[in-house]
């Protein structure tokens, strides 16, 4: 983008230049490039400024154009180790660059698979760079180490504090109280198992082992207490106002624990179990939920849970419906317009597209926006006639939506057509029926209802167009008229050959004979049948019998022909 700021009596014009050529359309104090390409590098970019006393040309600069480059960032997946090598090395790359990427799992690690924009378990495998990619390599130990470790009171199985185990094996570990104690605690990997009260034994299985890990247990005197342990917490929770809103804890404990559930530090009457719901009110919106876990041996206040309450939000409304301008339609395009209305507030709604209807065969429309505010007014293009049916959905920011539609007729409109045939020679005597081919606004053809046609020179033609040779010459002009668009078509018409002597003549006169039943003829002569042409001798009308033609002395010896209504 280039800005030039100038001064001088107004009113200023400008014309920026690109390479010394004016770039049409650029004609404002800022100017934008289109998408660029490589080819634009080095281009020189200047604006001359105008105004009534004269003209000013900026100082040049000059456009620099960068080759795109993409990245290609790895990520390891798993408890593994090893080596991720590239080629072509680097991580940085030419568009279309194919890079051939090799996983080397060290000593004690297994590689498992790809992920991302590489996928599946061959190894090497390739990428080609389109776009900044990102690949995950999987690498895990081969096996995984199990701690095992019991306070007294009690033990553990398999014996032995770490037991080695391959990946993807499946291992259980029983615990087991001695007589007189019970499993107090029981963490796998620092997080407490749910037990019952009083629990003597637990089986703890883990299932296709990929990591190491740690269960520890603790055991307590048979009718001693032990004190609450939260197993989990509660989460936080979002919702409109008027919505209930629900929490939930789990704890372990001898004796079984009490529940005491507190909102912003406050005690809530009646709160007294693992779970609690409420309807929400806007003024609950960021309150803090905790929850007291208590019994004979203690208690533990949970870790808060934050409560977030939104404004109700209602259903979108169609304030204006769906309209199209014009209808019908009669070109190939039509504006849309439609407006919702919401709560959040009418910038915040979503307009989208959607064709319900449309005629057999024809293309999807176009629509020129789709999927943005800014899509309740859009221009929709058609390619083909017939009836449509369009949708506007209009959704808000809590994803609720209204639909206005309508359906729309595109109708064929006379673009352009041609009179068939285009040239057309006849004898008199004979007709010609014309037809038109017609083309709507798609290029498809149509049927039309009215034609007014009519000749200029010569012959008649009906209203249905059926030209009649009356008159021999041309070539007369044949016209459609279809509303404002007119067609034409020429028609050349010459006289019926009804007999050609072939005999020479040669006592001074000739003699051909035919049938004329009161129609006008023509009789022609030439003295050489292949270099000379027919000559005119006389014109005759047809008796109803045989026709006699005598030659006078003054036509040479030769050849003659006989026309009909010439």
């Amino acid at each position: 983008m280039f800005d030039v700021v100038a001064t001088g009596a107004s009113p200023l014009s400008y014309q920026w230049q690109r390479n010394g050529t004016a770039i049409p359309g650029a004609t404002g104090p800022g100017y934008t490039t289109p998408p660029t390409a490589l080819s634009d590098n080095g281009a020189s970019y200047a604006v001359v400024v105008t105004n009534a006393y004269g003209a000013k040309t900026s100082t040049s600069v000059t456009l620099s154009v960068n080759q795109a480059m993409y990245a290609l960032t790895l990520h390891a997946m798993g408890n593994g180790a090893g080596d991720i090598a590239l080629n072509p090395p680097g991580g940085s790359y030419l568009p279309g660059t194919v890079v051939t990427l090799t996983a080397s799992p060290a000593a004690g690690s297994v590689f498992t698979g790809w992920a991302g924009d590489a996928t599946g378990m061959t190894n090497p495998v390739t990428v080609t760079m389109t776009g900044d990619k990102n690949v995950w390599a999987g690498l895990t130990n081969t096996t995984c180490a199990i701690t095992l470790s019991s306070g007294p009171n009690g033990y553990m199985a398999p014996s032995g504090s770490t037991v080695t185990a391959n990946y993807g094996d499946t291992l259980t570990a029983i615990t087991y109280a001695n007589t007189g104690y019970f499993i107090a605690s029981l963490l796998m990997d620092g997080v407490p198992v749910p037990l019952g009260t009083c629990q003597t034994f637990y089986y703890y299985t883990w299932s296709s082992l990929t990591t190491n890990h740690t269960l520890t247990a603790a055991f307590s005197a048979t009718g001693a207490t032990v004190m609450p342990a939260i197993t989990a917490q509660p989460v936080n929770a979002t919702v409109c106002a008027a919505e209930t809103a629900s929490f939930s804890v789990t704890a372990t404990g001898v004796p079984s624990p009490t529940y005491q559930w507190m909102k912003n530090g406050a005690n809530i009457s009646g709160a007294t179990a693992a779970s609690w719901s409420f309807a929400t009110v806007i003024g609950d919106n960021g309150a803090q939920i905790t929850v007291l876990v208590t019994n004979a041996a203690g208690g533990v206040t949970s870790s808060p849970a934050t409560l977030t309450v939104n404004a109700a939000s209602h259903p979108p409304t169609v304030q204006t419906p769906l309209r199209v301008n014009p209808s019908p339609v009669t070109g190939t395009t039509a504006a849309l317009s439609v407006l919702g209305a919401d709560d959040g507030g009418e910038s915040n709604l979503v307009y989208t597209w959607y064709v319900a209807a449309l005629p057999p065969f024809a293309p999807f429309p176009v629509f020129s926006a789709s999927g943005v505010n800014a899509a309740k007014n859009a221009t929709v293009t058609f390619a083909m006639a017939g009836a449509y049916s369009l949708s506007a959905f209009i959704k808000d920011l809590g994803g609720n939506q209204c639909t206005s539609s309508t359906n729309i007729t595109v109708a064929q409109t006379l673009t352009s057509f041609t009179v068939l045939p285009s040239t057309v020679t006849l004898t008199t005597g004979s007709q010609k029926t014309f037809t038109l081919y017609t083309m709507d606004q798609f290029g498809d053809a149509m049927t039309t209802t009215t034609t007014t046609w009519s000749v200029t020179g010569g012959g008649t033609i009906t209203t249905g167009g059926v030209f009649h040779a009356t008159t021999v010459g041309g070539p007369y002009l044949v016209s459609a008229v279809v509303g404002t668009k007119t067609g034409t078509a020429l028609v050349s018409v010459y006289p019926v050959l009804l007999f050609q002597s072939l005999g020479r003549e040669t006592s001074g006169h000739g003699m051909g004979f035919m049938t004329v039943y009161g129609v006008p003829y023509e009789v022609d002569w030439k003295t050489n049948l292949i270099t000379d042409t027919w000559h005119f001798y006389t014109n005759l009308v047809g008796s109803g019998g045989a026709a006699h033609v005598t030659f006078t002395n003054a036509v040479p010896q030769g050849f003659f022909q006989i026309l009909a209504n010439p």
